[in-house]
């Protein structure tokens, strides 16, 4: 385990839809051990009113997270997955030591 003070985030993930098109976010699973790096707000640059939050979540090698899933913080904030997670490689040892996910939040 790479980190042990890290917290636990919840990973909500979109279920099939229904017949009429209608779905949702569901609990899917949790991951513990996460290491989040707040990357604080930015204000919306086209007239809009509102910030965009961002942040970047360290979770341990093999975590599943997909680019089409939420992210509920330790807080009970939700975040949308901002691009495809990375699972970077280690340079010497060959590894896949954590699996780095960027999120963003809109409030407008």
């Amino acid at each position: 385990m790479m980190w042990r003070h890290g917290e636990t985030i919840t990973v909500l993930r979109a279920p099939p839809r229904d017949r009429f098109g209608d779905g949702g976010f569901d609990v899917h699973h949790t991951i513990d051990n996460v290491i989040i790096k707040w990357g604080g707000s930015e204000d919306l640059q086209d007239m809009r009113e509102g910030a965009v939050t961002v942040a970047t979540l360290y979770c341990p090698a093999g975590s599943d997270v997909l680019a089409s899933d939420r992210i509920q913080a330790p807080d009970g904030e939700e975040y949308f997955v901002n691009g495809k997670p990375e699972r970077p490689k280690g340079a010497y040892s060959g590894r896949y030591p954590y699996v780095k996910v960027r999120l963003k939040a809109s409030v407008t």
